[in-house]
């Protein structure tokens, strides 16, 4: 953060623009030298990955070196907050890499579980790190920082889509989770089980976190960076810094939701992308159902339209009497003004409409597991599943998977089945897979041993 304030003063100073190139090639010397000690000391830990950090080390003392020298010249004359983000980009790079490279002596014990500590030592810092970068209290004042920012006052149109696209993504992330299962079950169990101790927090931290999260992650990446490095850029920055899904196609999915964050941001602003992150964060215990929430912003879209007298007037221009007087039916001019409209709003709408519409089907029509919890015994009932179809409950625990019991749905698709097969008393991530097929696994739920 006060690199970033050197480098805004360094639009007009020269010794704030040199000590601003400079601190990126002192971090990486020093890091440097750490990950070789680590490399080649008496008890190396990760062995091969420490060359990521030396490799990110060695980039960002090369560019800084090439601004002190005036070669290249592309490199030279970049504006000194451009110069800063580029370093903070090559180390978000060698972060990720040396965690993809370690990723075979990474677990669930090299993470810990959220707290309310987390939310000023994670979040506000990246929060902090977007205001500088744009200046604030050096060259802007609070409304243009806001301004610069996208952050704008929350309205019903905001809101709604905002809501809407984060069950959207909900909808989506059990079918990533299936192509994560397929191509690697360990990295699934892995990211299982990492998520299992990390989200291992009572229901106000977990809110906190998600609140936290996408006001601090969307300020920075889409507010304060994508305005100047563009959509893509600003999303695969955005992915970097989600460590814990390593190399896996969760990782991939993070970066499209960041390009779908980047999409709301450059159309919308910075506070639609918000709601969507934050709400997406949420546990699952703080809202009701996917369904619900998708009636709730598309209702909120429509009152927006309908506060904004946009329906309503258009709906009135386009009365027959009005047609008649200027001589357009209002097949035409409904078309005229469709055609006025953005060409990403014409061809996204329709495929937006049908997509919500699919969505809510699926969601309605698809499995749901339910739990009851008697002393230590446990009893789980799926429904909405395969007819006759035999069903497997899995638990998912820091160590790995267990296959903990097995039945067989009835004629209505409904199932159930008792046991006492948890270890200890906690919180426990049960999923339900088609016997026959043990990667179909389309319904999970939690599981709470008193």
């Amino acid at each position: 953060v006060a690199t970033m304030a050197l480098a805004v003063l360094g639009r007009r100073d020269r010794w704030s623009a040199r000590l601003s190139t400079a601190a990126p090639a002192l971090a990486g010397a020093y890091l440097v030298v750490a990950a070789l000690l680590r490399a080649f000391g008496p008890n190396p830990s990760t062995g091969h990955a420490d060359w990521a950090w030396i490799a990110g080390a060695l980039v960002a003392i090369a560019l800084s070196a090439s601004r002190f020298s005036g070669r290249p010249a592309l490199i030279a004359k970049l504006d000194p907050v451009a110069f800063v983000s580029v370093q903070l980009f090559v180390g978000l790079a060698a972060h990720w890499l040396y965690y993809a490279l370690a990723w075979d002596a990474v677990g669930p014990n090299s993470f810990s579980s959220y707290t309310v500590q987390g939310v000023f030592l994670v979040e506000l810092p990246l929060a902090a790190l977007a205001l500088a970068g744009v200046g604030l209290g050096i060259s802007r004042d609070w409304r243009s920082t806001a301004d610069r920012l996208g952050l704008r006052r929350p309205s019903f149109l905001t809101l709604g889509i905002g809501l809407t696209v984060a069950m959207l993504l909900r909808l989506v992330a059990p079918w990533v989770n299936l192509i994560n299962y397929e191509s690697s079950k360990s990295t699934y169990f892995k990211i299982r089980a990492i998520l299992e101790v990390s989200q291992n927090a009572d229901l106000v931290t977990l809110i906190l976190i998600a609140l936290a999260a996408g006001l601090c992650e969307e300020t920075l990446f889409r507010g304060a960076l994508l305005p100047r490095f563009g959509i893509l850029l600003s999303a695969v920055a955005f992915g970097l810094i989600h460590v814990q899904y390593g190399p896996s196609a969760i990782f991939l999915n993070v970066v499209i939701d960041g390009l779908i964050f980047g999409i709301m941001r450059r159309y919308l602003d910075t506070t639609a992308a918000i709601t969507a992150h934050a709400v997406y964060d949420l546990p699952r215990e703080a809202f009701i159902s996917v369904g619900f929430a998708l009636i709730v912003g598309l209702t909120l879209i429509a009152v927006a339209a309908i506060r904004e007298r946009r329906l309503i007037l258009d709906a009135l221009s386009h009365t027959w009497r009005t047609a008649r007087q200027e001589g357009t039916r209002p097949r035409q001019r409904a078309r005229q003004w469709i055609a006025a409209r953005p060409r990403w709003l014409q061809a996204s709408a329709p495929v937006a409409a049908a997509v919500v519409v699919a969505a809510t089907l699926i969601w309605a029509s698809g499995p749901h597991l339910d739990s009851t919890t008697l002393g230590s015994e446990v009893r789980l009932t799926i429904s909405n599943y395969p007819r006759y179809a035999g069903v497997g409950f899995y638990i998912v625990q820091p160590g790995g998977y267990l296959g903990i019991a097995s039945t067989t749905t009835d004629g209505s698709g409904s199932g159930s089945v008792s046991f006492r097969a948890f270890p200890v008393s906690g919180s426990y991530i049960v999923t339900a897979c088609l016997r026959s097929q043990p990667s179909n696994c389309p319904a999970s739920g939690l599981v709470t041993i008193p």
